[in-house]
């Protein structure tokens, strides 16, 4: 990775959320989603469709209940 993504990434880190919660109405969570990198894990943002840290594209999405 150049050092200039390294900059990208990093200036990035803090803004990318990495989970969602879905809140039912009496304010109780019902679900975590997560959305990473499946080729190096990085937690990554849900409208992220490169990874910043490895630039792969296959980003997942899942639900933990």
């Amino acid at each position: 990775m150049s050092l200039s993504k390294l900059f990208e990434v990093l200036a990035h880190a803090g803004t990318d959320a990495t989970t969602d919660s879905s809140r039912r109405p009496d304010g109780t969570v019902d679900r975590t989603v997560v959305h990473e990198c499946r080729t190096c894990g990085t937690s990554v943002s849900d409208r992220t469709i490169q990874c910043p840290a490895c630039e792969g594209t296959d980003i997942v999405t899942y639900a933990i209940d």
